[in-house]
């Protein structure tokens, strides 16, 4: 009679055991609804989703940023075009929107969507592109 009692209650142990093991296997919700711009880093990326571009991809285009340029009607200055894109960023001259601090340490800014930030995105995905691959 021990037998058919212990056999149920392995295959509800090895069953809920699988159960509550497969939760751990479902991926992370990360939110995309922002850009971040991380000036400490020196990364623009998509949100806390980890998908991030390098500002010094564009040191080697001398400031020339035409499409960026043109949504923000603000020109990208040197000697460190990184950094002014950042600027420009975080707080366009235009006022359409502010970066929002996203820690205490003055270098982590989340910024919205909207057609500026996501043209900017483009821009740097395609000199990535034009540059790596």
């Amino acid at each position: 009679m021990k037998k058919r009692t212990l056999l149920p209650v392995i295959v509800t142990t090895l069953l809920l055991g699988g159960c509550i093991s497969t939760s751990s296997l479902v991926p992370e919700k990360r939110d995309t609804s922002y850009y971040l711009v991380d000036a400490q880093s020196g990364n623009m990326c998509i949100g806390d989703s980890g998908d991030c571009i390098s500002f010094s991809i564009i040191a080697s285009q001398d400031g020339d940023l035409p499409v960026i340029e043109s949504v923000y009607n603000q020109q990208v200055v040197g000697p460190n075009y990184p950094r002014s894109l950042m600027q420009m960023l975080v707080f366009p001259e235009n006022g359409s929107y502010k970066g929002t601090p996203i820690d205490n340490s003055g270098s982590r800014y989340r910024i919205p969507k909207n057609d500026a930030t996501n043209t900017t995105w483009r821009e740097l995905k395609r000199i990535y592109k034009y540059i790596y691959d």
